[in-house]
């Protein structure tokens, strides 16, 4: 799929007689040749003078004509062919307004951890486990923060990774909500860990966490479901 076009912006003048077929239905043509990304101008690449035959069906590019006898295209015309630049620079600087600000948020979750926080783990690098090199990448989940000791305990999720896409995807569905997907053998941990980037890659802050296991098994869930089944 192209992404970038070769276009035409045509301002018609005065009629004329086609140079070609010598038709009376030709009009003097100026036009402001340019690439665009999709349908944003990107920039102009020349301006040309030609003559638009309804007869031919063609643009007769000018070879004698007077200069003088064609439409002149204003500055504005021409400049309006770069909106795409200005527009190109306000999404690059939101984009890394954006990653400024995770960032930011990211060195946040590291220096102050929470229950329920979701690390995203080399449970290889962390463990040093042979086993774990070929699904070395896994969800763990904070069961508890000591601030006096300056220790966390975790939870493993009980699925492996080749990939930390995957992990994510799987944070997208929400697998973490259910209580199943992780162990429940605790580990202990310093909480100076989470500073270490290459154990632990990235750290999510669910709000309003739910046990969709527990909420199912809960009796006045299942008697509004009955009631509202598109609750």
């Amino acid at each position: 799929m192209l992404l970038f076009y070769y276009k035409r912006d045509l301002l018609r003048g005065g009629d004329t007689v086609c140079p070609s077929c010598r038709s009376s239905h030709c009009a003097y043509v100026s036009s402001v040749n340019y690439i665009s990304f999709m349908i944003f101008p990107v920039f102009p690449t020349s301006i040309s003078r030609c003559y638009s035959c309804f007869n031919c069906s063609k643009l007769i590019k000018n070879s004698s004509g007077s200069p003088e006898q064609f439409p002149r295209i204003s500055k504005f015309r021409i400049f309006n062919k770069f909106i795409a630049v200005p527009l190109a620079l306000v999404i690059l600087l939101m984009v890394q307004s954006y990653s400024q600000n995770m960032e930011k948020l990211q060195y946040q979750f590291r220096l102050q951890p929470q229950k329920n926080d979701v690390l995203f783990i080399d449970n290889f690098k962390l463990s040093t486990e042979p086993t774990q090199v070929l699904y070395p990448y896994r969800m763990a989940k904070i069961t508890k923060v000591d601030n006096k000791k300056q220790t966390m305990s975790i939870v493993l999720s009980s699925l492996g990774y080749r990939s930390i896409s995957r992990a994510n995807r799987d944070f997208v569905v929400r697998r973490h909500l259910f209580s199943s997907y992780f162990y429940e053998e605790e580990v202990e941990l310093s909480v100076k860990m989470l500073l270490d980037e290459e154990k632990v890659i990235k750290i999510k802050r669910p709000f309003n966490l739910l046990d969709v296991e527990n909420l199912h098994n809960d009796v006045e869930f299942e008697k509004k479901f009955e009631e509202f089944p598109y609750l």
